[in-house]
């Protein structure tokens, strides 16, 4: 299912459908009323033009979400129901942003997401620099145990690899701007989605897919491709929680002089120790500062 302007179009087992959304519409949450990857019912209004009415959404097993932009206390949910959340950045053009990894960690993780790392354009990588930058992501595949893959739609690197783990699962493409998601379905499905150059002047991704949209892959499984975004703002989250979303920080808390340590400040912080010594990644401590002041301004 995804939206078309104020409608939604819907697959059923005899068709594609153009739904509106009843007034009346029948919700087991509080958030958006529809959104795509729900399993919703409708009422044809009109057979021979396939036009229908949503009047129930069921439950929602997963769902990715974030703060609505702007000033508004509002849950976005981008997807729901898929199983896996594909992570995409590019090894370049535009670079990657390790900070925008760890707030899409985190919202899988709060929507019962199964994570990975798709790191495309790796061609763009001379061979010698690859062992450094590998060593950069380790932190994901190593100590967090997040499946890591490296991609090219230029060279076909890693594609296959890709292939197999989405292969017989519903798996949800994110990522910024240009970053070849699009690129990388039309690899691996029958339905060609429109890709875009990016903008060499700001180094970012032109929006090409303005609409999430669900498309059967070639050989099993679906994949669901959605826009670029530059900010992930992170929905309902609470300073006490943040730290369990830090895996890595646990082992060390337990140790430091203050059971309610925020590990920004006190003395006898066990974690901050530990991203001194090397042991926890200093950029994965900088993302937790980072989200910890944006979440304590809200």
């Amino acid at each position: 299912m995804r939206p078309l302007g104020p409608h939604w179009m819907v697959a059923s087992h005899d068709g594609i459908w153009d739904c509106a959304v009843s007034g009346v519409v029948d919700v087991p949450h509080t958030s958006n009323l529809v959104a795509v990857g729900d399993t919703v019912w409708i009422l044809p209004d009109n057979i021979q033009e396939s036009t229908a009415t949503i009047v129930k959404v069921e439950e929602r097993t997963t769902v990715l979400s974030r703060k609505a932009a702007g000033r508004s206390r509002r849950e976005q949910v981008m997807v729901a129901n898929a199983e896996q959340l594909c992570i995409v950045v590019a090894a370049a053009q535009p670079d990657y942003k390790k900070r925008l990894i760890d707030r899409y960690l985190i919202a899988a993780d709060k929507g019962e997401l199964a994570p990975m790392i798709v790191v495309n354009k790796i061609d763009l990588i001379p061979d010698e620099y690859r062992p450094d930058f590998i060593d950069d992501l380790r932190v994901y595949s190593d100590e967090l145990g997040i499946p890591v893959m490296f991609t090219s739609t230029t060279t076909g690197e890693g594609i296959s690899e890709l292939e197999q783990h989405l292969q017989a699962h519903v798996s949800l493409l994110a990522g910024p701007s240009g970053v070849g998601k699009s690129s990388i379905i039309n690899l691996i499905s029958d339905i060609p989605q429109t890709v875009g150059e990016i903008s060499r002047k700001y180094d970012k991704g032109r929006h090409t897919t303005t609409a999430a949209i669900v498309i059967p892959l070639r050989n099993g499984g679906t994949a669901i491709d959605t826009p670029g975004i530059r900010e992930f703002a992170l929905w309902e989250l609470g300073l006490d929680e943040l730290p369990y979303y830090f895996e890595e920080f646990v082992p060390f808390a337990e140790n430091c002089r203050f059971n309610s340590c925020s590990h920004t400040h006190e003395p006898g912080c066990a974690v901050k120790s530990a991203v001194e010594q090397g042991l926890v990644d200093e950029e994965r401590y900088v993302s937790y500062l980072n989200i910890r002041a944006e979440t304590s301004d809200r």
